[in-house]
Parts: C-alpha cells; sequence; structure tokens
C-alpha cells in the first residue's frame, strides 16, 4: 500500500470508509492470500469448540481414550494460533511489503507483549479488590453486591486505560523501526494526546462488528439454546431430542462463524490501520510547524 494514501489525516469516519473501500478493492486478493489459513483457524476452532462440548459421545470419548482427546484438544489449540498468525502475517504482508515471517514474529512478540501488560494490570486490580474484600469484611458475593457500581466504574476505566494500545500495536506492526518496550512510554502518550479519536472509532467499531457478529453467528447461537434445552431436559429425565450429527453440525457451523468473524477482524485491522496513519500524519504536520526556518525565529530579537 502507498504511503501516501496511508498517511493522510482523516476522521473517525474517513477511516472507516478508507477500510471499506481498501477492502472491497482488494477483495479478491485478500481472500486469494488468506483462505488457507483461515480454513485451519476456523476448522480447529470448530474443533476446538466441539472438544469444549457438554456431551454425553466426548465424555466418553475423553473416558476411554484419553491421550486422543488430549492430543485432538493440543492440535485444534495450536491450529487456532497458527491459523491466526498465518492469516494476519500475509494480511500484513500485503499491506506494509514486509515478508510474512517478519510480520509473524512481530505478530507473536506483540500479542505476548499484551497479554504481560494486560495480566500485570489485571493481576494489580484483583489484589487491590481482594485487599478491599479483606478490609471490608464481607464475602465475594456481598462485596459485588454492595458495591457493583465501583467496580463497574474500574472496570471502565480499566478498557479506557488500555485503548491506547490499539494504536501502540498496530505502529508496531507497521514501522519497523519501532521497538515495543523501549518506546512503550512514548507511544502511550501520543495514544493519550488522541484518546477522542481512539475511543469514538472503538465505540463505531465495536457496535459494528457486535451487529455482524450478531448477525453470522445467530445459526450457531440457535445450536446452542438448543442444546442447552435438550441437556436441562435430560437432567430432569426426559430423553435428548438432539439428533446424531448434531455435534458435526455444531462444530461445522462454528467453523464458518469463526471464519467470517476473521474476515471482519481484518476489516478493524484496516481501520486501526487508518487511524494510525492519521494520527502519524498529524504528529508529522505539527513536527513541521513547530520548526523554525531561518528567517522565521522564535525568538525576539531586541537588537536594533
Amino acid at each position: 500500500m502507498e504511503k501516501e494514501y496511508l498517511y493522510k489525516i482523516r476522521s473517525f469516519s474517513s477511516c472507516f470508509l478508507a477500510a471499506y473501500k481498501l477492502l472491497r478493492e482488494n477483495a479478491k486478493g485478500i481472500f486469494r492470500c488468506t483462505w488457507l489459513p483461515m480454513l485451519l483457524f476456523g476448522v480447529s476452532s470448530g474443533l476446538f469448540m466441539t472438544l469444549n462440548l457438554r456431551n454425553s459421545d466426548i465424555s466418553t470419548m475423553a473416558m476411554e481414550h484419553g491421550y486422543l482427546y488430549l492430543a485432538l484438544w493440543g492440535l485444534s489449540f495450536i491450529g487456532i494460533v497458527v491459523g491466526a498468525v498465518w492469516a494476519m502475517a500475509r494480511l500484513l504482508s500485503m499491506l506494509n511489503g514486509e515478508k510474512r515471517r517478519w510480520n509473524a514474529i512481530r505478530l507473536i512478540l506483540v500479542s505476548i507483549f499484551n497479554f504481560i501488560i494486560v495480566g500485570i494490570l489485571s493481576a494489580i486490580v484483583a489484589g487491590a479488590f481482594y485487599l478491599w474484600m479483606r478490609h471490608s469484611g464481607g464475602t465475594l458475593q456481598e462485596t459485588l453486591q454492595d458495591n457493583w457500581l465501583v467496580i463497574l466504574a474500574v472496570s471502565l476505566a480499566f478498557i479506557l486505560m488500555l485503548l491506547p494500545f490499539y494504536y501502540i500495536t498496530i505502529r508496531y506492526l507497521f514501522d519497523r523501526e519501532t521497538r515495543f518496550v523501549p518506546e512503550l512510554p512514548k507511544n502511550y502518550m501520543t495514544g493519550l494526546r488522541h484518546f477522542g479519536f481512539i475511543f469514538i472509532t472503538f465505540l463505531l467499531l465495536c457496535l459494528i462488528t457486535g451487529v455482524i457478529f450478531l448477525f453470522v453467528s445467530l445459526p450457531f447461537l440457535v445450536l446452542v439454546l438448543a442444546h442447552t434445552a435438550s441437556t436441562l431436559g435430560v437432567l430432569m429425565g426426559d430423553p435428548s431430542g438432539m439428533p446424531s450429527s448434531f455435534i458435526w453440525l455444531h462444530g461445522g457451523t462454528y467453523a464458518l462463524t469463526t471464519i467470517l468473524m476473521g474476515y471482519v477482524s481484518m476489516f478493524s485491522l484496516l481501520v486501526w490501520l487508518f487511524v494510525y496513519g492519521s494520527i502519524q500524519k498529524q504528529r508529522e504536520e505539527r513536527k513541521t510547524t513547530l520548526i523554525p526556518t531561518n528567517n522565521d525565529s522564535p525568538f525576539i530579537d531586541f537588537e536594533e
């Protein structure tokens, strides 16, 4: 992708339009480049979800063939990770022109960094909540019921605090010269300075992807509700009304849903990419306006 097209000041709505236009004009190329890893990602997700399904046949297989169950569980989990990284690495190679191996390594590293940061912050919040519960002397249920408004506010603040990491992540994936850990404070402050832009984009993107997810996952949700109703009926002594092919139907539906949502996540990546380009262009223009020319000094000359 040409840098002149990426690094341009845009509004949040223009970022969505630019991402949609880029996805529409390159849909065939993106699909041809990513269909195989997305297929691996979808099939592995369907198998993983099926293996974790509360079903008598799955439970019987886990009891009688424990090693086979664990092997399939591990292979499906590895397939999910490999498929996701493989697909996104191919998409990034189309965007930044870097090799797929380089993009795959960066994807793995940025995922590890973000996981560690979120884990540390979550541990701090959970530790503070535990000390607060110990100080109040109440149980976990009582503390949640009596202070739900405070807990909700802290949770929202936690989410808002992580929003600048969208900018940090995209910059690390797209800018070869960027280093995640050494430049983390500086890049986080840059994200905070453009917090409103990132926040509005985040809200609108959650709304759009949420509606799409609800529509795409509707068949799978119907199957989940049917399975739940059947399980409750069995617990009450009624015979199971689920067909023998339900396991395959469940796994196949979830695999298809995952593949479709994977391509929706690619659209989200393109939106954040244009948000990053707009922020970088604003920073560049701000720097040029602050650098004086030879005939335009910022200091006042008192000599006559």
